[in-house]
C-alpha cells in the first residue's frame, strides 16, 4: 500500500471527476507505436465495494478520426491539430520475390527516405494493426504473420508514417499476396486426338495454371511453351510430355504420354514396309500353297524318273 501514490491519484483525478470536465490523457500514437488514437469513453468505479477506478478507452483509427458522424473519434484536422491527423503520404508497395522464404515487400515513398519511414500492417479488416517498424537498409520489410505460413491468397493492408512526425500517418493501401511453396500436381490422359489434364495446386486456381507441352511425332519435335490451355490436339501416334506451372513459378514433375499404336479393323488393308498385303486374301493364298506343295514334289519325282 502506497499512501503517497493514492494521494497523487486523488489530486490528479478528483478535480476532473467533480467538475465533469473531459478527461485529457496524453496518449498518442507516437507513444503507443500503433496507428491509433486512444479516446476515453468512460471512467467508473469498479469492484464490489467500488474500491477500483476503471478507465475505458476506444482506439480510433485515422478513418474514424476523419468520420464526421463518429462523435467520439472525430477530430477537426488542421494546422492546429494535436498531431494525430492523416497526411497524404504517397507510397508504393511491391513484393520482393528474391528474399527467399516468407513474404517480403519493398516500400517506397517519393516524400520520404527509407530511413525516415515506418510501416504498420495487418491482414484482415477486423484485426489489430501491427506496431510500426522500420524498413531494412534495402528498403524491404518482412511481413511476419502466422497466417502467411499457410498456403492461400491474402490481402495485406499497409500504412506508413514519417519518423520525424510520428503522429502523421498515410492512408491505407493493400496488396494481394499468394502464399504457395509447393509445385502443382499434374495428371494427363488421351481422349481421341486430344490430350487433357487435371492440375491440383495449394493456392493457384486451375484456370491460372500454365501448361507446357513437348510433342514428338514422325521424328519431329515441337515445343509449346507455358501458356493457359484447356487441352492440346495432337496426332494419336505422337508422344507427348507435359509440365504445369503455378502462379508462383513452381513447375510440376513431367508427365509422359506414349504414342498410341495404330489399330487395324478387320477387312481393312494396312501398308507394311517392303510389300503390300490384303488381310484375309493373303492368308488364303498361303494356305493354298501349303496344300499344293506335296503335289508339286510328286510331280517333280515322276518327271525325274
Amino acid at each position: 500500500f502506497d499512501p503517497d501514490g493514492v494521494a497523487e491519484l486523488v489530486e490528479l483525478f478528483l478535480p476532473t471527476l467533480l467538475s465533469e470536465a473531459p478527461l485529457n490523457i496524453e496518449l498518442t500514437a507516437a507513444a503507443l507505436g500503433i496507428p491509433y488514437v486512444p479516446k476515453v469513453r468512460a471512467v467508473e468505479r469498479l469492484g464490489d465495494e467500488g474500491r477500483y477506478l476503471g478507465f475505458f478507452f476506444k482506439l480510433c483509427t485515422p478513418d474514424q478520426i476523419n468520420d464526421t458522424t463518429d462523435a467520439l473519434c472525430y477530430e477537426e484536422l488542421g494546422s492546429g491539430s494535436a498531431g494525430n491527423s492523416l497526411k497524404r503520404l504517397d507510397f508504393r508497395i511491391k513484393e520482393a520475390s528474391d528474399k527467399g522464404d516468407g513474404f517480403w515487400v519493398e516500400i517506397e515513398s517519393p516524400e520520404l527516405n527509407p530511413s525516415d519511414l515506418d510501416v504498420s500492417y495487418r491482414l484482415h479488416a477486423g484485426e489489430p494493426w501491427q506496431s510500426f517498424r522500420s524498413l531494412g537498409t534495402d528498403g524491404t520489410l518482412h511481413v511476419d504473420h502466422p497466417a502467411l505460413y499457410f498456403p492461400g491468397a491474402y490481402d495485406v493492408f499497409f500504412r506508413i508514417r514519417d519518423k520525424n512526425r510520428p503522429g502523421l500517418w498515410s492512408e491505407v493501401r493493400s496488396t494481394h499476396v499468394l502464399i504457395d511453396k509447393a509445385a502443382p500436381v499434374l495428371k494427363a490422359w488421351r481422349q481421341g486426338n486430344e490430350v487433357r489434364w487435371h492440375v491440383q495446386d495449394d493456392a493457384t486456381a486451375a484456370e491460372r495454371i500454365k501448361i507446357k507441352a513437348e510433342v514428338l511425332y514422325a521424328g519431329e519435335r515441337r515445343v509449346h511453351d507455358f501458356a493457359l490451355r484447356e487441352m492440346l490436339e495432337v496426332h494419336p501416334q505422337a508422344s507427348v510430355r507435359l509440365w504445369a506451372m503455378d502462379a508462383k513459378g513452381h513447375v510440376s514433375t513431367a508427365v509422359f504420354l506414349d504414342g498410341q499404336p495404330l489399330e487395324v479393323a478387320a477387312g481393312q488393308s494396312t501398308v507394311a514396309y517392303g510389300c503390300q498385303s490384303h488381310g484375309p486374301q493373303a492368308l488364303s493364298f498361303l494356305f493354298l500353297m501349303l496344300l499344293l506343295m506335296p503335289l508339286v514334289r510328286i510331280s517333280l519325282r515322276k518327271t525325274t524318273t
